[in-house]
């Protein structure tokens, strides 16, 4: 039986990896409409969010290469301390809110059923991205906005919490996604030393889900 898509991010951050190049960072950016919401004022997005807003998520990707030679698994996940921070915006309903996430990665699994992940993560909460299906993905090449477009089921979960255990949770459909090439800004000192802390909440997050996923 195939290793989830997101255990194998679990076992890759915690165990480490060599060092590999990094490519051009990637813009994506994706709207769909909110399914539901729960303790907005945990999660990046304006405290009034409901059911029926629209959302906008849009964040700068600096992807390492590949670093799996399996050719079904695109595995563009960072060693530890080595992510690139960038910024991200969040519409939800008028208001936008703005940042610099600490780390971003992706996964690609090209198997029976086709999947990748994207996330970004911030101190005390992550943003996933799920798109899923039968034959859509054509090999373990990071895929373009126009190609996650093709995926059958495409949605957003975004988590978080504090240290007293609340927890916050965005999800909905995604109903379009694209990707774009920016100019690539060099990421402040202390913006990078919050690494840690951000990727850490995106394993909990990923321990999670890997348990309850069929």
């Amino acid at each position: 039986m195939r290793t989830p898509i997101f255990v194998i991010a679990v076992g890759v951050l915690l165990a480490g990896q060599p060092k590999v190049v990094s490519a051009d960072p990637i813009t994506f950016t994706a709207t769909g409409t909110v399914d539901r919401v729960f303790n907005a004022f945990l999660l990046p997005v304006p405290i009034d969010s409901k059911a029926g807003d629209t959302f906008v998520v849009s964040w700068t990707f600096t992807p390492p290469l590949d670093s799996d030679p399996n050719p079904q698994i695109g595995n563009y996940f960072p060693a530890f301390g080595e992510s690139v921070p960038g910024p991200y915006s969040i519409t939800v309903g008028s208001t936008t809110v703005t940042g610099t996430h600490v780390g971003s990665f992706a996964l690609v699994d090209d198997g029976n059923l086709d999947r990748v992940g994207l996330l970004f993560a911030d101190m005390g909460w992550a943003a996933r991205l799920s798109f899923e299906g039968i034959d859509w993905l054509t090999g373990d090449s990071l895929p373009t906005g126009l190609e996650l477009q093709q995926a059958p089921s495409k949605s957003i979960e975004i988590q978080g919490g504090n240290e007293f255990g609340d927890r916050g949770t965005l999800v909905g459909p995604i109903r379009s996604i694209q990707s774009s090439s920016p100019a690539q800004v060099t990421p402040e000192p202390s913006t990078i030393s919050l690494l840690a802390g951000g990727l850490a909440v995106a394993v909990g997050i990923l321990r999670r889900r890997s348990r309850t996923r069929p």
